[in-house]
């Protein structure tokens, strides 16, 4: 395992270390009036730890303020001001880094989540097994594990779950077909169960999942059919210890799948993908498609042209508009293209843009922000450094393009996921190259997708 390429923008970490001593002091006086008072030995200690994360925190030394109010916690594991100004904190600390882990096969990041503790949950593959890391807020790994006892193993989709825990899904591969995989995982990186799925003879892949609010999962993917290479766009529902409840064959003839799913209301969902234009034509159209818990379409659509073009993910925005990120070969430039599409809770297309260059680009994940604007990731060969970089977009409520960083080395480099953190910056997951060697990476921007690597 290897670490590479580390680099934390701490701006406040050397001004706080100055502030320790006087804060010691100005919290001494406090604490020794609750010291003299007749207070419980536990409450003594949480007010200890309290007054000097206080006046740290008010000295704006946040890092150093989190430490004492998880001090604090220990004495009273229940308190929710502690506990609120933990998260208040680490909204104000801004950490940027790019941390690689990897070895001498190719390892690769498919999803991420951030946990209570202010780190991240990565979920990815390496050697034909899944693989879930933990790391702490600054990408420094703190627990790894392999899973999948198949031939070829492959998770592809990491979400957070109502219970604070996560679900990853994916593609086991034995005896010459694919099978549905689900695994839930724990605050720590550990594996709380796991479930496989499939469809009579069918071979069934997972492709994305989400929650419901009965904590029930819908599980996105594709069926492929006995005696052919066709497939069909799947969607399987769970309960939430991942027992099938029922399962729905959303394609028609041809090539078709289920790439990201998300839900709008109680009562319906959104799935997208792609659908093979014609049986006598091979190439694909954006696929998305509203549909109700029973299984029955509202409405669907096609987007696209003569050529090949997908939908990767979802993001919805309250008024339930539902946007779209993918690539598109029908337009632009000819090569691949990143595309984003908006539709309104009709079925109607609100708008289409299309972020052309000289290469193949494409956005593989996409995030809504509290504006209403997004953040896209994918990679680009049009700009950056040689190869894949790895791309971050932010795109304006409209969909035009706010501004873009292209993130990597000469060689391949790309971002399969996003998540928006909680001091306005962003996290990506995915892969990076070096001496031709490919490994899982986590990327930790600032809100201007800043990595500090820019300063190297």
């Amino acid at each position: 395992m290897k670490q590479e390429k580390v680099k934390d923008s701490k701006s406040n970490a050397s001004a706080s270390r100055l502030l320790l001593v006087p804060v010691f002091v100005l919290a001494a006086l406090a604490i020794y009036a609750v010291w003299k008072s007749g207070e419980s030995n536990e409450e003594k200690q949480y007010a200890f730890y309290r007054h000097i994360a206080d006046s740290l925190y008010d000295h704006k030394a946040y890092e150093d303020a989190i430490k004492f109010y998880e001090s604090a916690l220990t004495y009273m594991p229940d308190d929710r001001y502690a506990t609120e100004q933990i998260k208040a904190a680490r909204a104000n600390v801004h950490i940027v880094f790019i941390n690689t882990f990897g070895g001498v096969d190719t390892d690769e990041g498919a999803g991420l989540a951030a946990t209570n503790d202010g780190g991240y949950l990565l979920a990815g593959n390496t050697n034909a097994l899944g693989w879930i890391l933990k790391t702490d807020a600054h990408g420094q790994l703190e627990r790894r594990e392999t899973h999948g006892n198949a031939p070829a193993n492959r998770i592809n989709a990491l979400v957070p779950c109502n219970d604070g825990n996560f679900l990853a899904v994916g593609t086991m591969h034995e005896k010459g077909k694919n099978i549905l995989w689900l695994l839930k995982v724990t605050q720590e990186g550990r594996i709380d169960w796991e479930q496989t799925w499939n469809a009579d003879s069918l071979g069934s892949s997972g492709l994305s999942v989400t929650q419901a609010a009965d904590s029930s999962f819908w599980v996105a993917g594709y069926l492929q059919q006995p005696d052919t290479t066709e497939t069909d766009a799947l969607l399987v529902h769970f309960t939430n210890r991942g027992q099938p409840l029922k399962h729905f064959n959303l394609g028609n003839p041809g090539f078709d799948a289920a790439t990201s799913v998300a839900i709008v209301s109680d009562s319906s969902l959104v799935v997208a993908g792609y659908r093979q234009k014609a049986p006598d034509m091979p190439t694909t159209n954006g696929w998305v498609a509203l549909i109700d818990t029973a299984g029955a379409f509202i409405w669907q659509q096609l987007a696209g042209g003569n050529r090949n073009d997908v939908f990767s993910a979802i993001a919805i925005l309250p008024g339930t508009h539902i946007t779209l990120a993918g690539h598109t070969q029908s337009y632009g430039n000819g090569s691949a293209d990143a595309w984003l599409v908006q539709y309104h809770s009709n079925g109607q297309q609100a708008w289409s843009k299309v972020f052309e260059g000289n290469g193949n680009d494409m956005l593989k994940s996409l995030v809504a922000l509290p504006d209403n604007s997004f953040a896209a990731a994918g990679y680009t060969t049009s700009y950056g450094h040689g190869g894949k970089d790895a791309w971050l977009l932010k795109i304006n409520r409209n969909g035009s393009l706010a501004w873009k960083k292209e993130i990597g080395e000469p060689e391949d480099d790309l971002a399969n996921a996003i998540i928006a953190t909680p001091d306005g910056g962003y996290a990506l997951c995915g892969m990076m190259s070096k001496a031709q060697n490919p490994d899982l990476c986590i990327i930790k921007t600032d809100v201007n997708g800043n990595t500090g690597a820019e300063e190297e």
